[in-house]
């Protein structure tokens, strides 16, 4: 069983209160992008409201898994020359793997990996969330990585809203 203090109870329900206002955030706006503005351009010239709202929901999975890795000691690290690269790779991912996705697809990939996100949560032990891992060139304790899905929605959320 896995026992924390009551500080760490609390950092772990305010962690879990951000996650969910995050995903009421996320159900609002993807919500409000009319069927014929799915592929329409975002404010963001890389990509469509429809793609930015995959990617949102493909974030929460990947930061469940950069937490898991953290946990274990690891990190996804490449070579600081290879990071350009990764990131037109990423953006070639987003553009490929959501091409079938729709708003029913995306809220309940989103709500899938929220849940995996929240079961992760509740797993960790305090000791665990000073823990850090260096992920694509940056530093985060597992603290701050429960704060990616969050950070993660200020940066493309208002994309998305500016082309609704």
């Amino acid at each position: 069983m896995n026992e924390t203090t009551p500080a760490a109870g609390q950092e772990k329900a305010a962690l879990r209160r951000e996650l969910e206002a995050t995903h009421t955030a996320y159900r609002e706006v993807v919500g409000a992008i009319a069927a014929a503005r799915w592929n329409a351009r975002s404010g963001n010239p890389g990509w469509t409201c429809g793609q930015l709202a995959w990617h949102l929901a493909s974030g929460v999975k990947f930061s469940t898994g950069l937490i898991e890795n953290a946990r274990k000691g690891k990190g996804t690290n490449p070579p600081s020359f290879l990071l350009p690269l990764g990131y037109k790779a990423n953006e070639f991912l987003v553009r490929r793997n959501s091409r079938k996705a729709t708003r029913d697809s995306v809220l309940a990939d989103y709500a899938t990996a929220l849940a995996q996100l929240l079961r992760l949560l509740d797993g960790v032990q305090d000791h665990e969330f000073a823990l850090s891992a260096t992920n694509f060139g940056q530093t985060k304790t597992i603290r701050e990585m429960f704060h990616l899905s969050a950070e993660h929605f200020e940066e493309h959320g208002p994309e998305i809203k500016a082309a609704l």
